[in-house]
């Protein structure tokens, strides 16, 4: 089972190490601390590139796939109804988030023709939403203040994603945490990371905003790790599950070679 495998895996302290590991790649290269091509490739090519094969590109997407499998296999296994509604919420959420990342399909099918107007008013001419150049729709003038804003929508509906998934799988499982609305099955029964997690995930967003508005631009590593964070966090929720469940702690209880 996959709560079985899951609980045994040392994810978190390896996505915080992989992570790490992306920041002083760029570090490394944009200090110029070591002057090497193949450096220089891997960081502007795979890392902070927004070419869609390229290797970050292609993960984010992987890992939002990853997530929404294992968001609807806890969902299959849930005996709670508010749980169910919260595990649905988030497979919704990585489903979406997956075709937005891969354009639904366009870079594999290319269908360009069949939504011309999409394409069209596409900043990166593909068939995802968070790229529509709304300023070109609506005939806004380059010289207005918000035009930044419209000619990609991804400028203002990243951060509002990002703040949207903040709340989702931080805010409110501190909020659960504390006790303070115990009385209410939906905060009650909700789903959450561990405290691990939600110390990683507070810790790095503090020092992405610091890197990226400070010192040189890490967007593409934040974006990917909204993707991790959503395997993450269906990763905990198995682990705990694991942990809870009668009939896995009943295998556990078993001597070897037992049966029940």
């Amino acid at each position: 089972m996959i709560s079985k495998w899951m609980s045994k895996l040392p994810y978190l302290s390896a996505s915080v190490v992989f992570v790490v590991a992306l920041y002083l790649l760029c570090a490394v290269d944009n200090y110029a601390w070591v002057e090497s091509s193949s450096l220089k490739w891997l960081v502007t090519e795979q890392i902070l590139s927004t070419n869609e094969d390229s290797f970050l590109e292609v993960l984010s997407a992987v890992l939002w796939a990853v997530a929404f499998g294992l968001f609807v296999s806890l969902f299959m296994r849930s005996r709670s109804t508010v749980e169910r509604c919260w595990l649905a919420l988030y497979a919704a959420v990585s489903l979406f988030a997956f075709g937005e990342e891969t354009s639904w399909g366009y870079h594999w099918f290319d269908y360009t023709d069949a939504v011309p107007l999409l394409t069209s008013h596409n900043a990166q001419g593909e068939t995802n939403l968070h790229n529509i150049n709304v300023a070109e729709i609506l005939g806004v003038s380059s010289e207005a203040s918000y035009y930044y804003y419209l000619e990609n929508v991804s400028h203002l509906l990243n951060p509002l994603f990002y703040l949207f998934l903040s709340g989702l799988w931080l805010g409110l499982p501190l909020l659960k945490m504390s006790g303070a609305f115990r009385s209410m099955s939906l905060l009650r029964d909700m789903p959450v990371a561990s405290t691990g997690f939600l110390a990683f995930f507070f810790l790095h967003s503090v020092c992405f905003i610091f890197v990226d508005v400070v010192l040189f631009n890490v967007g593409f590593i934040y974006e990917m790790f909204i993707a991790l964070a959503a395997v993450l966090v269906a990763a905990d929720i198995a682990r705990t599950n694991a942990a809870t469940d009668p009939v896995e702690l009943g295998d556990s209880l078993l001597p070897a070679g037992g049966m029940r």
